[in-house]
């Protein structure tokens, strides 16, 4: 359950900050207190985890039997037929890009705005980037109305942010991109008309994070 922020340990509203003239900030003394934390992890798991560092296998090639199950269960959720977990997002991306019929200097649309990885995929394999433009209200990827977009674009490489779904129709339309790769790193777990983010794409490497890619027009 989401807390309000005045039922949160130690938040302190702006007007009681302001007011406090022992704050170091305030010219006084007293340092600014940290605010207790929810860091989310779920301590429910620590003894499973604790059981697969003493077995003393914590590295497979390909993926252990416990990564083996979350990553069947991840693509059932989202409703693929399977997924493979990578050690981070920006690698998640570029196996996307490779696993793609890709040549030197194609074109790749990817979002202006966001983490370097989706151009660091990019420059992996040796495509070149196309930006989208990023509408101010939403900072999502979106092509204003009269914008003139490059033609003969290969992959549309979407990033949903915030938890926020970009609309995939729209980019698709403008682009006419031959393949769809979503990084839904920050948007796990969203919709879109009823889909969850990375169902579109024909392939989900993931650090149950990251990626979808998917042939124009074609599900897995």
């Amino acid at each position: 359950m989401i807390k309000q922020l005045n039922e949160v340990k130690g938040i302190k509203q702006p007007s009681e900050v302001k007011e406090n003239m022992n704050l170091v900030i305030n010219s006084g003394k007293d340092p600014m207190p940290l605010p207790y934390e929810d860091t989310g992890i779920c301590t429910d798991a620590a003894d499973k985890v604790a059981d697969i560092v003493r077995s003393g296998r914590t590295s497979y090639w390909g993926g252990g039997p416990v990564a083996k199950k979350l990553e069947e269960r991840f693509a059932n959720v989202i409703g693929k037929n399977g997924a493979f977990f990578h050690n981070s997002g920006s690698a998640a991306l570029v196996t996307g890009l490779r696993a793609l019929d890709l040549n030197e200097g194609d074109k790749v649309a990817i979002s202006s705005s966001g983490f370097i990885s989706s151009l660091n995929a990019v420059y992996h394999s040796k495509t070149r980037p196309v930006f989208i433009p990023t509408d101010r209200k939403t900072l999502m990827s979106h092509y204003p109305e009269g914008y003139k977009v490059p033609e003969d674009i290969k992959v549309a490489l979407i990033t949903h942010f915030f938890g926020n779904v970009v609309d995939i129709d729209h980019i698709m339309e403008k682009t006419q991109a031959k393949y769809l790769l979503e990084d839904a790193s920050q948007a796990l777990g969203s919709k879109l008309d009823g889909t969850y983010v990375g169902f579109r794409g024909m392939c989900q490497p993931s650090q149950d994070q990251t990626g979808s890619c998917s042939e124009r027009d074609k599900a897995e």
